[in-house]
């Protein structure tokens, strides 16, 4: 199950599909029907931009972005870091 990303008390409940609470940062993973169904697209729009004013940064990732993982984990790195997040070194570091 996705985690919540609606303010407390809000009327509509929202989801994220990988969130980091703390920092404000969701990775979404948008599928095919995100694109193909207007009234799904449409939804998206008013939903990500109800997250940017909320203080959300949105990291959206598509099919053909997962030939080159790294550069999805660049890109949700970068966004965790603009919002306050220090790494940790891994053995990969060291």
């Amino acid at each position: 199950m996705n985690a919540v990303v609606s303010p407390a008390g809000a009327a509509i409940t929202r989801f994220g599909d990988l969130v980091w609470e703390n920092w404000k940062v969701i990775a979404e993973y948008d599928g095919d029907h995100h694109r193909s169904d207007p009234r799904r697209y449409a939804k998206d729009i008013e939903r990500l931009e109800q997250l940017a004013a909320e203080g959300w940064t949105v990291a959206r990732v598509l099919k053909d972005h997962l030939r080159e993982p790294q550069k999805v984990v660049e890109r949700v790195s970068s966004a965790l870091r603009s919002h306050g997040w220090r790494a940790r070194p891994t053995r990969a570091h060291l």
